[in-house]
């Protein structure tokens, strides 16, 4: 059976354009959809890159409006957290 690709009303992609956040831009809102781009099922360099290219500058720094220093202290002083510093011994990846 062949996979077939829809792509977001035009209302929701407007409101996905507005996002600020790194991590939804790369898991729920990638610009992925071109049907002109697809081949054996995958989509070439021209559809994921600026979704790469997105997720890296919205991780340049935080959101505007948001005060990152207040929420840390209070998700820290919710949590009980005792921060720490590190360095890895190789490459380290996440979200797997």
């Amino acid at each position: 059976m062949m996979a077939v690709m829809i792509p977001l009303p035009k209302e929701s992609r407007e409101l996905a354009s507005q996002n600020t956040h790194p991590g939804l831009a790369l898991d729920k809102f990638p610009e992925s959809w071109d049907p002109l781009e697809t081949r054996d099922g995958k989509l070439s360099e021209n559809v994921q890159g600026p979704t790469i290219r997105k997720v890296v500058d919205l991780s340049q720094s935080p959101p505007p409006g948001l005060n990152y220093a207040a929420l840390f202290e209070r998700w820290a002083s919710t949590v009980g957290v005792n921060g720490f510093t590190g360095t890895t011994a190789g490459p380290m990846t996440l979200h797997l």
